[in-house]
């Protein structure tokens, strides 16, 4: 074939037996696209939509225009003619599908009879590694899946011939293979499980069951399924060697071409999570109940610190406030701290004036209190005013104690100017909780973590916040995929087989990722086919990359000014790590190496903040580091 094109395990052209390059990587996405859909005649409006769909139509027929040159450049710089491949016209593009080529994904899409176990084995060879690994183009993460179900099939097919034959040695070869490249699929292991026990080796039946527990806990968050377990104790037992591995019926599950049924979203987006979306938060169940001990042990000041995205406002509303008010025993066994249903709640965000704030939500409904204007100038000239509050209010309404939420309490330095102000709203609230004087106030605040440093300012503060927290890390992959499914099954929604793996493989291990994933999930879920939400669903909503993409654009297109553009730029480059011979990857950053001199500060500052409002850059204590490597390559 002149021209071979590898788009699995990576990207690889050549032309007539020679290295091709082709080095843009949107020139090599819409030639993937185009080959892998040989014959397909596109418009250009929809191409260049599809492959640029955060860009203005301009913009984007601009961008194709200017990559179709790349790509005739670089197959006539091969000695090859690209109208043999390409027909373009001002309208249309296509791959010509009779032209001389080599494409390795067609033969391991193509159907039919395989005439042997030989040429399985050339074709499973193809599969080196997922379709165009480091690309995140909403296509790809269709015809990724589709690709690796196609893998799957082949290997299936595969190892039940190299079985039924008793090749043990080979299946054990090939069964590696397949663990190796797709994700510990659980018919490997039974394929191992049963060549093994094929040799006549118990110990390593036990082995590779073993193996796969864990694979699957590491991977998947998930147990064997009932067939692996039943394997399992069939082997070990001694009965006949199955001959079939049992393909997952799951993965040729159809799905139903219908329009979306009408409901309720069951996700919320890039917005917390309130105390009125209980029933729709998942995964912190545990947690919450580690917090809810913390109270009945009788703390009346709890920090809940972590990083932005990490889920502190939805734990603390839609999980410890709902579990308070309920008064039920928790996921633990445990109970909530006695007549917690009966506090007095109050839930409030400083803003910039953080002493209003708190005086309108404590004299609301409370005509046994002065004005707000009189209370607030209490708060400010006395720091005993709110402990003395709270004592008449649960004196007049017979209730044992005060709950005041504090919800991003980093507002009172990015938001609130007045130095008197803050001062007087933290002394309120530590001279509440003073144990000496034994008041009835309980204060919770949700605390971003790299605003240890500003907390630090406040030698008592500091002192408080060092004893009294919980720093809350990410949701391991269990909680994952409860605050996935759980919102989807209490709203009696569907998932595609598989979608979840692949949502919690895009998703696991990324910081500040919850309302990311939230965001993907509340846009496949209005892209809904019936009450499925589809693998076809997640790659048109952009999936988490996307997302991120998307919003990325949007922030500095419309959220930026163009010196704050310029800014925001400096700030991604110094958080990206520039490859020698390898892609770029993201690159953690001090804060303070974000921030240069005095008088660019506060600008610096100000970007910084609206990176991370938009989820795009995440920061602890002392570093930063964006949200995710997407933001980098696309």
């Amino acid at each position: 074939m002149s021209l071979k094109i590898h788009l699995l395990g990576q990207f690889n052209l050549q032309a007539n037996h020679l290295p091709l390059e082709l080095p843009s990587r949107p020139a090599q996405s819409l030639l993937a696209y185009l080959a892998l859909n040989a014959g397909v005649i596109h418009r250009r409006e929809k191409l260049a939509s599809l492959m640029w769909p955060e860009a203005t139509e301009s913009n984007a027929r601009r961008y194709l225009r200017k990559v179709l040159w790349q790509v005739r450049k670089s197959l006539n710089s091969g000695s090859l003619a690209w109208d043999d491949y390409l027909q373009i016209s001002d309208i249309e593009v296509a791959f010509n599908d009779q032209s001389d080529y080599w494409l390795d994904a067609d033969l391991l899409l193509a159907g039919g009879e395989v005439a042997s176990a030989d040429d399985l084995k050339e074709i499973v060879r193809l599969y080196r590694g997922e379709l165009l690994p480091g690309f995140y183009n909403q296509w790809t993460v269709l015809e990724r899946e589709r690709l690796l179900l196609a893998y799957h099939r082949k290997m299936n097919m595969l190892l039940e011939g190299l079985i039924q034959s008793g090749q043990w040695d080979e299946a054990l070869k090939w069964g590696e293979q397949w663990i190796r490249l797709a994700y510990s699929p659980e018919a490997a292991f039974r394929a191992l499980m049963i060549a093994h026990a094929g040799l006549g080796d118990q110990g390593m039946v036990s082995a590779t069951y073993q193996r796969c527990l864990e694979a699957l806990h590491r991977d998947l968050g998930l147990e064997p399924s009932p067939e692996t377990q039943h394997l399992f104790q069939q082997l070990i037992s001694g009965e006949t060697l199955p001959t079939i591995l049992g393909f997952p019926e799951h993965l040729t599950t159809a799905i139903p071409e219908d329009l979306p049924a009408p409901g309720t979203p069951p996700y919320k987006g890039l917005a917390y999570f309130d105390v009125g979306d209980a029933d729709l938060f998942f995964g912190r169940e545990k947690l919450t109940a580690h917090l809810a001990g913390r109270l009945r042990e009788g703390e009346q000041l709890l920090f809940v610190v972590g990083a932005s995205g990490s889920g502190k406002s939805s734990l603390v509303r839609a999980g410890l406030i709902p579990a308070l008010k309920r008064g039920t025993p928790l996921v633990d066994g445990s109970l909530p701290p006695e007549d917690s249903p009966n506090w007095l709640l109050h839930v409030i965000q400083p803003t910039a004036q953080p002493l209003e704030i708190l005086a309108t939500s404590i004299c609301q409904n409370e005509p046994s209190l002065s004005s707000a204007g009189n209370f607030i100038d209490d708060l400010r000239q006395d720091p005993i005013t709110l402990h003395r509050c709270a004592r008449r209010l649960c004196q007049a309404q017979s209730a044992r104690r005060l709950l005041l939420v504090v919800d991003q309490f980093e507002e009172l330095f990015t938001l609130c100017q007045e130095e008197e102000q803050r001062t007087a709203f933290i002394d309120n609230l530590l001279t509440a909780v003073d144990t000496d004087l034994d008041g009835p106030t309980t204060v919770v605040v949700t605390l971003r973590a790299d605003f240890y440093a500003h907390c630090a300012r406040y030698p008592e503060l500091r002192q408080q916040l060092a004893t009294h927290q919980e720093y809350i890390g990410p949701m391991s992959s269990e909680e994952l995929r409860q605050a996935i499914q759980g919102p989807a099954q209490w709203g009696n929604w569907e998932f595609e087989p598989g979608l979840v793996d692949l949502i919690l493989r895009d998703v696991r291990g990324q910081p500040g990722s919850l309302p990311l994933l939230s965001h993907a999930l509340l846009e496949t879920w209005r892209r809904r086919r019936g009450r499925i939400l589809s693998l076809k669903s997640y790659a048109e909503s952009g999936s988490v990359y996307g997302a991120i993409a998307r919003t990325a654009e949007t922030i500095y297109q419309q959220g930026l000014d163009d010196v704050q553009q310029a800014i925001a730029r400096q700030i991604f480059l110094r958080l990206t790590e520039l490859g020698e011979d390898a892609p770029e990857t993201r690159r953690r950053a001090q804060v303070s190496e974000l921030l240069p001199s005095a008088d660019q500060r506060p600008e610096v500052e100000a970007v910084l903040e609206k990176l991370v409002a938009a989820r795009l850059v995440t920061v602890s204590e002392e570093y930063a580091e964006v949200s995710h490597e997407a933001l980098i390559r696309e």
